[in-house]
């Protein structure tokens, strides 16, 4: 060693207590083994050591949690979230513990902020920022972030929300509650205050593939329905059970829940909205714009209850109502995509094509990269006479990430309305790719072989959405335009019947019934379910044309130029629609110089 340098001696001791006044991050994980490597590597240069408790629900969670240089608890899983994560917190050897999730991560810039909280501890316990990404505004407290933000994942939105994430080792700080473990109350018991800090955890997941998120609910459910009945009375679980339910589809179950906390809580916001949504998704429309109307009482600057309220006029067939709403939202929190997607929307519903061009403009322009917004903008180009653009349009959404399946549905119908079965046959393939078995994708599937002229594959399809749900309508209207085409006109009426019983008011239903009982000779019937679904519906171009042809097969084109200068108002670019207008106008002229 050179002359004139200092040794220093190694003192194990010091070591030792540098390590035990540092931070151990405690983490549980089941399934997320897709994650977890991200989130210890978020935490690396910050904790002394990573402790894992792996609940052993399937997965490679542990394997990969050790690959990352985490240390793995295998513990048997009990149905206990607090359970889990006090296992963590009892093996922890550091003065500080530090809590995370396997979806979750913390940017390296807040390591600092972290640092100075042990360092010069103001309390006992830190709450840090958790903002939960996802992508449905609709979602309760969804805020808008710039596409670009660092650690968004990409997403366009996130959830806020504060909690006790940094905190002294202490015996007396343990977790409560086995589906809803928290640990305020442990602190409050004792005197522990807590402080804000200005850290941000980033949970990603609400951005998990959806048959994920479907899976997670069914295991969070399963859990809670073995709890006490005594728990059932706490408002907290009872409201995001009720958000469970939702998400799986059990409304009724979810419906009687959330009046449950209604009667604890009747002024909450989140609760009017989601006892909205629930009824706006079982079709009871009145019913949900009243739930919608409530909460905006109690809060006016919810911009989700906007677009809440005015999806449920669009369902209720009131456009005007839904433009009036997604304005108001616009107004009350600003320029935003979705807000605007939806008022070109309702414009369109409306019959003001230019309008819903220049707010769907404005949707892309705030969101370029919005799939929604480009399946929109592409029926309005559709109906303003341009399918060239239009296809276009739907082009670009290949070039996309993470397609919702709703916009590849609204892309499909479109493409089976302009006839353009090659697009159609691409499209439905992607989404078949990331959304394999589902029902609504099988069932326009079948349309488009039919259009194919695959009759038999489509009738394969149909029998296999019947054999899991028969009460279908939008099946059963399907295989009777199968039949009806094929010529075997009493099956046809079967199906059609059977749908029409199933959803008297729904208009295609009706057309399609008119449709075959004139076929059949039985005018009269036929004539009587047309004019009822015209009356209905004023703005769909099939009834009209439909009621047309049958006045026209009657001799009455005077009457029938009437319905078909109406469909071909609705649908211009409609060559079948335009083509009956011209007939029965020619017709007219015959007869008119005969007599």
């Amino acid at each position: 060693m050179p002359r004139g340098c200092k040794v220093e001696v190694i003192d194990f001791k010091k070591i030792k207590g540098m390590q035990r006044s540092g931070v151990c991050c405690c983490m549980i994980a089941g399934d997320g083994e897709s994650r977890i490597s991200r989130a210890i590597g978020s935490v690396k240069d910050l904790a002394g050591e990573v402790i894992v408790v792996d609940t052993g629900t399937g997965g490679g969670t542990g394997a990969e949690a050790r690959g990352a240089g985490a240390r793995v608890i295998d513990l048997a899983w009990r149905d206990d979230f607090s359970e889990a994560r006090n296992a963590a917190l009892a093996r922890a050897g550091t003065e500080w513990i530090l809590v995370l999730d396997a979806d979750e991560e913390i940017a390296r810039s807040d390591h600092r902020v972290i640092r100075d909280c042990i360092s010069h501890p103001g309390a006992p316990a830190y709450t840090f920022e958790q903002r939960t990404y996802c992508n449905e505004p609709t979602t309760f407290g969804w805020q808008p972030i710039p596409r670009d933000a660092r650690m968004s994942g990409g997403a366009r939105g996130f959830v806020a929300c504060r909690q006790v994430r940094l905190f002294r080792r202490d015996e007396r700080i343990r977790y409560r509650g086995r589906v809803f473990e928290e640990i305020e109350s442990a602190l409050q018991a004792h005197g522990l205050r807590t402080i804000d800090a200005a850290v941000t955890i980033h949970h990603y997941g609400r951005l998990e593939p959806r048959e994920r998120i479907y899976r997670n609910a069914l295991a969070y459910l399963a859990s809670a329905s073995r709890l006490p009945a005594v728990h059932r009375r706490n408002v907290h679980y009872a409201f995001e059970t009720t958000v469970q339910l939702f998400v799986l589809g059990n409304l009724n179950e979810a419906r009687g829940l959330i009046t449950h906390c209604l009667e604890i809580v009747p002024d909450c916001w989140q609760f009017l909205n989601l006892r909205g949504l629930i009824d706006l998704r079982s079709g009871m429309t009145v019913n949900a714009i009243a739930w919608f109307q409530c909460a905006l009482h109690v809060e006016r600057n919810a911009r989700e209850l906007y677009c809440n309220l005015g999806a449920a006029y669009l369902e209720n067939g009131e456009p005007a109502e839904a433009l009036r709403s997604f304005l108001l939202g616009i107004e009350r929190g600003g320029p935003d995509a979705g807000l605007l997607e939806r008022a070109a929307v309702a414009c369109r519903e409306a019959g003001d094509i230019e309008g819903a061009f220049e707010y769907i403009g404005e949707a892309l322009a705030a969101d370029p990269y919005r799939p929604g917004a480009r399946a929109v903008r592409a029926e309005i180009l559709f109906a303003r006479g341009d399918a060239t653009e239009a296809l276009r349009t739907l082009d670009t959404l290949r070039f996309l990430p993470d397609v919702p399946l709703r916009v590849y549905l609204r892309s499909l119908h479109l493409c089976i309305r302009m006839g353009a079965i090659d697009r159609a046959e691409r499209i439905v393939g992607r989404a078949m790719d990331q959304h394999p078995g589902n029902e609504a994708l099988l069932l326009l599937q079948g349309k488009i072989l039919e259009m194919g002229g695959n009759d038999g594959g489509a009738l394969a399809v149909y029998k296999r959405l019947l054999s899991v749900e028969p009460g279908n309508p939008l099946v059963l209207a399907s295989l009777g335009c199968l039949h009806q085409r094929s010529g075997d006109l009493a099956a046809a009426l079967a199906a059609f019947h059977r749908a029409h019983r199933l959803v008297p008011h729904d208009c295609r239903a009706e057309v399609n019934l008119a449709i075959v009982l004139e076929k059949l000779g039985r005018i009269d019937e036929a004539e009587r379910h047309l004019r009822d679904a015209v009356s209905r519906r004023h703005d769909d171009g099939n009834a009209c044309n439909a009621l047309g042809c049958l006045l026209a097969n009657r001799g009455l084109y005077g009457e029938s130029i009437r319905y078909f200068e109406r469909a071909v108002g609705l649908e211009p670019s409609n060559g079948r629609f335009r083509m009956n207008l011209h007939l029965a106008n020619r017709k007219l002229v015959e007869s008119t110089e005969v007599s």
